[in-house]
């Protein structure tokens, strides 16, 4: 697991610990987020929930509250995928030609939500199984999160924070190789 750091600049951003991990198996994607919210500043489902892909909406914005994240470029391009998990449950996939273009983002279907799963008992562990329907088999990988706190404070997570501001999108930030040859 890869511990992912908070931008802000706030009294509580050493009070939890966010952890994730991407592994890649011929077309699935496996993705897992690990939370230790020991102060429960987040308002997060109690109870352990498994999410097929028909129980999981598709959603856009999901960004503006509690929401995991993952990046991925593939190996050798400028092209880039965002995927956005909420605990609602909810889910998006875009794709971006270069640094946030097109803007508004599009929507993608070449990576597909296979399953979701919660469980508060493992340290917050959110589960996330993908369908890669692309070609690339390769991709460096960014693991982030946005965490609203229940008194409004936002975290903005990641495994790296290359920008003088939070930005997911930075490609510097995509600090993982994972994918097979």
């Amino acid at each position: 697991m890869q511990s992912l750091i908070s931008f802000t600049n706030s009294q509580t951003k050493d009070s939890f610990q966010l952890e994730a991990d991407l592994q890649i198996k011929g077309s699935d994607i496996y993705l897992e987020f690990k939370l230790l919210d020991k102060l429960g500043l987040f308002e997060l489902p109690k109870d352990a929930n498994f999410w097929s892909e028909a129980q999981v909406q598709r959603q856009d914005g999901l960004w503006m509250a509690t929401c995991f994240e993952v990046f991925l470029n593939p190996t050798g391009s400028t092209k880039y995928f965002e995927l956005n998990f909420s605990l609602n449950p909810a889910w998006n996939a875009y794709e971006f030609e270069t640094y946030r273009t097109p803007q508004p983002a599009r929507t993608t279907s070449d990576l597909v939500l296979k399953s979701m799963s919660w469980d508060p008992q493992q340290a917050g562990c959110l589960k996330v199984e993908l369908k890669n329907k692309t070609t690339y088999k390769t991709f460096q990988v960014g693991l982030t999160a946005v965490l609203l706190e229940k008194g409004g404070v936002k975290h903005y997570c990641a495994l790296v924070h290359k920008g003088d501001k939070a930005d997911f999108h930075l490609i510097e930030s995509f600090i993982l190789q994972r994918g097979t040859k």
